[in-house]
């Protein structure tokens, strides 16, 4: 099954100086080979927040953050997943356990990953709280833990 990486997985795995980039690092090490994949989301969203200038001393230009980008999208596993789900649609199974504005994209992401028959790679247990523990959409995202 191939993970959609969410934005944040996406910056620890590209971003040495990311508390959580060793943590990624091995993850992706032991589960690459299966596919990885990003979605235009994804990638605007890694280029918005490396490039700020408050993530990091040394943070790039957005165009030295969308060169950094290809560089790690040329991995041989990785996947292209467009954008071609509607919010709506993407979010339905799980409209009724949504409470709150941060939990939108972590929701679309996951309407995504289920739309291509994949998994929601994801550092925090957030979206955990808009999935009941027993629903068959839990098996379709991947906490890394340390």
């Amino acid at each position: 099954m191939r993970y959609l990486l969410d934005a944040n997985v996406l910056i620890a795995l590209a971003w040495p100086g990311h508390a959580f980039h060793e943590r990624v690092q091995r993850w992706f090490g032991r589960n690459s080979a299966a596919g990885w994949a990003t979605c235009p989301f994804t990638q605007a969203v890694f280029v918005q927040i490396v490039s700020n200038p408050g993530f990091s001393d040394r943070s790039p230009t957005p165009l030295e953050a969308m060169e950094s980008l290809a560089i790690t999208l040329k991995h041989p596993h990785h996947q292209f997943w467009p954008d071609d789900l509607g919010f709506n649609e993407a979010v339905t199974m799980f409209r009724s356990r949504l409470v709150g504005h941060r939990q939108t994209s972590d929701a679309y992401l996951l309407g995504l990953a289920l739309h291509r028959g994949g998994k929601l790679a994801v550092l925090d247990r957030g979206i955990l709280t808009f999935l009941a523990p027993s629903s068959p959409q839990s098996k379709h995202v991947e906490l890394i833990s340390a």
